[in-house]
């Protein structure tokens, strides 16, 4: 490692012990539909009436 550089410069967080947890209520608090983006995509979760969960680009 060079001196005055730290190994996780790049903005990355450090990893988690445990995966974070996100309650489906929260994300679709404001309806059936959620947008993700994820780099330059967007991707669509949904929860169907039978509350199951798709994710489509």
């Amino acid at each position: 490692m060079q001196p005055g550089k730290h190994p996780r410069a790049t903005g990355t967080p450090p990893p988690r012990e445990h995966p974070q947890i996100v309650l489906s209520r929260d994300l679709f608090r404001d309806g059936p539909v959620v947008r993700i983006v994820h780099g330059d995509q967007v991707y669509l979760l949904r929860r169907t009436r039978e509350n199951r969960l798709i994710l489509t680009k």
